[in-house]
């Protein structure tokens, strides 16, 4: 089982984690720009 789900866009399909709140545009940034991701982390207490 994959704990990744398909999001379209504009530009096409992409894997987005299965239990992320964003979408393809803001997957692309975390793809291009690795800094990106620790913004679209939660913090421990909202988990």
């Amino acid at each position: 089982m994959s704990n990744t789900r398909i999001e379209r866009d504009s530009m096409g399909e992409l894997q987005v984690p299965e239990l992320a709140l964003y979408g393809a545009q803001t997957q692309r940034a975390v793809d291009n720009f690795p800094s990106v991701a620790n913004a679209c982390r939660q913090p421990s207490s909202v988990r």
